[in-house]
C-alpha cells in the first residue's frame, strides 16, 4: 500500500498519487467487464418458460376456462339487461297499481256502476304488467343458473392442483439452474481470487504495483460483492459465512 514519505518531493508524491488513480480506474474497467461477463452467464443457458412444465391437461383446462369466460362475459351483458327490464317493468305495474287502487277509491265513493268494465279492463292490464315482471325475473334466474352452470364446468380444484405441480417441477429445475451459473461464476471469480492472493504475495511491491492493487481490487469485488448475493442462501448461513 502507500505509504507517506515526508523526504519525497512533491513529484514524487503526485506520481504516486497518479499511480493510484490508475490503479483505481484499471479496477473500475476491470469490475465493468466482470460485472458484464457475471450477469450474461445466465443467458448462455437460459431458463426454460413455465409454460414448458405444464400438463396438457392444464392447458386445456385453461382453454376451457378461457372459453368459458367469454361465454360468461356474454351472459353477464345480457343478465345485466334482463335486470334493468325487471326493474322498469316492476316500475310501471307499482306506478300502475297505485293508480288503479286510487282508481278505486274514488269509485266506491261515486258508486258508478257503469265504470265496472273499466275495472275489469285496468285489472287486466295489471295482471299484463304483473305478468311482465314474473317473465322478467324467470330471465333472470335462468341467467344466473347459466353463469353458475358455467362456473362449474372447470374444477377450479383440479386447475390449483396441476398449477401447483408445475410450479414445482419449475422451481425444481430453477433451483438447479441457479446451482449451475453459481458455479459458473465461482469458475470465474475464484481464480481471479487465487490470482490477487498470489499477486499480493508476491508482485504487490514491484514496479507494476498500480495493476497489481488494480487486479487486487476487482478480484476482491468480484468474488464479494459481484458473486456472494448469488450463493445458496441455506437459512443465510453460507451468505454471513462467507
Amino acid at each position: 500500500m502507500w505509504r507517506r514519505d515526508k523526504g519525497q518531493r512533491l513529484p514524487e508524491q503526485l506520481f504516486k498519487v497518479v499511480m493510484w488513480v490508475i490503479a483505481l480506474l484499471f479496477a473500475g474497467f476491470l469490475t465493468g467487464l466482470g460485472g458484464l461477463l457475471i450477469g450474461d452467464l445466465p443467458r448462455a443457458e437460459p431458463m426454460p418458460p413455465m409454460s414448458v412444465f405444464e400438463s396438457a391437461e392444464l392447458k386445456d383446462l385453461r382453454a376451457q376456462q378461457l372459453r368459458i369466460n367469454q361465454k360468461n362475459s356474454d351472459v353477464s351483458q345480457r343478465l345485466e339487461q334482463a335486470r334493468l327490464a325487471k326493474n322498469s317493468a316492476q316500475t310501471r305495474y307499482e306506478e300502475e297499481k297505485q293508480g288503479f287502487d286510487a282508481w278505486l277509491q274514488t269509485r266506491s265513493a261515486t258508486g258508478r256502476a257503469e265504470q265496472d268494465p273499466q275495472v275489469v279492463e285496468r285489472t287486466k292490464k295489471l295482471d299484463e304488467l304483473r305478468l311482465t315482471v314474473s317473465q322478467a325475473s324467470q330471465a333472470i334466474e335462468k341467467l344466473e343458473q347459466e353463469l353458475l352452470n358455467n362456473e362449474q364446468a372447470v374444477s377450479q380444484d383440479r386447475m390449483q392442483a396441476l398449477e401447483a405441480d408445475a410450479l414445482k417441477a419449475y422451481e425444481k429445475v430453477e433451483n438447479s439452474h441457479n446451482l449451475k451459473v453459481f458455479l459458473w461464476r465461482l469458475l470465474f471469480t475464484l481464480p481471479a481470487l487465487v490470482l490477487a492472493a498470489w499477486l499480493f504475495v508476491k508482485k504487490r511491491d514491484s514496479r507494476y504495483w498500480p495493476f497489481v492493487w488494480g487486479f487486487i481490487f476487482f478480484a476482491l469485488f468480484a468474488f464479494f460483492v459481484e458473486l456472494v448475493p448469488y450463493l445458496p442462501s441455506y437459512g443465510g448461513y453460507v451468505r454471513y459465512i462467507v
